[in-house]
């Protein structure tokens, strides 16, 4: 009987630094964040376990389908895995499949603790609902799952080229978006690019939100590198910017809607679009620092991007208000109306560092919501941003 052909897997830890080999003699060492203490060592192999078993064949299956056509396992030359982040619940890798003639990166979602496997659980359920309802571009697709050494293991996409981003002070102590780019190098982003990237990000989740039932993607957090972005032209700081979701930790309603019809419909809308001009000036300097409040061009970035997104869920036949419905009914809003809803909200938010950040920015936060919505216009940015952001295309559905 022939031996299955199995490939070299090397074992790397990701860093601003570059790959790092892992160092065997600290493999005893515990996964950060871990309660647990698992060891780098049971990490390690129960990751080569799960990505071997069946001779390779759900791994294949996965690549197979990022290439489009078969792959033989005689033709996997290496394969790598890196270690890639740590969090409180999950320590996602990469695993990078080396062909003769091509490569393949997908990202392996692991979660060790109880409470990780838990939420890991929701996760593979919530994603492969979004996807088989909306069939839009922008959160992983999955592929196989499974547990090993009490570990859940999930094989979903890797977002080549796309990189985390958080608020940062340029040498004038001014606020930057900074692009966390281990690759060609961490850089601060011109306001243009930053006001693409929130604009990205405030579409993608009005494009998911459900408007019949309020449901929302629910918690996302800019601190946690929720949403990672990819520069389209490195050269100039002009350059277009695309972004993806990377985890969904939860889909569901926020508000109770007593019945079912327009009025509560609007009401749950209404709600997530407030909760979602809030949440979006919410960061952690330099990704691990104290809680930062994002400046002006966030907010109107905001605005842009959510009826953006209702004008595409209107091309793509997902249930909504037209967007020019909906920006009618909010202009007839004033300030005191507009801030009894965001004062509403804040009881959602239950870390005090935050909850303290909203209380001081909310006052500025009423009147620059106020003041957009009251300049805004459907034929781009708000009037007066001196320019709209380019790349902005509806999404088609089904387009990866």
């Amino acid at each position: 009987m022939t031996k299955p052909h199995m490939p070299d897997v090397r074992f790397l830890v990701s860093s601003p630094m570059g790959d790092l080999p892992v160092d065997k003699e600290r493999w005893h060492l515990p996964l950060e964040g871990d309660p647990a203490k698992t060891p780098y060592r049971t990490y390690f192999y129960s990751i080569k376990e799960f990505i071997l078993q069946d001779d390779l064949g759900p791994l294949l299956c996965a690549a197979a389908k990022k290439l489009n056509r078969k792959i033989h396992p005689r033709e996997v030359l290496q394969i790598v895995v890196r270690s890639e982040k740590h969090g409180p619940l999950y320590h996602p890798a990469s695993i990078e499949i080396m062909l003769a003639s091509d490569r393949v990166k997908l990202c392996l979602n692991v979660a060790v603790c109880e409470e990780g496997r838990k939420k890991l659980r929701q996760e593979i359920s919530v994603l492969e609902h979004l996807n088989k309802t909306f069939s839009l571009p922008y959160i992983p697709e999955t592929y196989i799952w499974g547990e090993k050494a009490s570990m859940l293991f999930l094989l979903e996409d890797w977002f080549q080229g796309y990189h985390e981003f958080h608020i940062s002070r340029d040498e004038k102590g001014g606020q930057n978006v900074q692009l966390w780019d281990f690759e060609k190098g961490c850089r601060l982003l011109s306001s243009e690019q930053s006001f693409q990237i929130y604009t990205h990000i405030s579409r993608i989740l009005t494009l998911y939100y459900d408007f019949e039932n309020a449901r929302q993607i629910y918690p996302w957090h800019h601190g946690a590198g929720d949403f990672v972005a990819r520069a389209r032209d490195e050269a100039g700081s002009r350059g277009g910017i695309d972004v993806k979701l990377t985890t969904v930790r939860g889909y569901g309603t926020r508000v109770c809607l007593e019945e079912k019809n327009l009025i509560y419909s609007l009401k749950g809308l209404f709600h997530f679009f407030l909760n979602t001009t809030i949440r979006m000036r919410l960061d952690r300097l330099d990704g691990v620092k104290e809680a930062v409040w994002a400046g002006d061009v966030c907010l109107k970035a905001t605005l842009k991007g959510f009826f953006d997104g209702l004008g595409a869920k209107e091309k793509l036949g997902h249930q909504a208000v037209a967007p020019q419905d909906f920006l009618a009914l909010v202009k007839t809003f004033d300030r005191e109306e507009l801030g009894r809803g965001l004062s509403a909200i804040l009881g959602e938010y239950l870390q005090e560092e935050e909850l303290q950040l909203i209380r001081r920015n909310l006052p500025g936060h009423t009147a620059e919501l106020h003041r957009a919505i009251q300049a805004f216009d459907l034929c781009g940015a708000p009037a007066n941003m001196s320019f709209c952001a380019p790349g902005d295309q509806e999404p088609v559905a089904g387009n990866q």
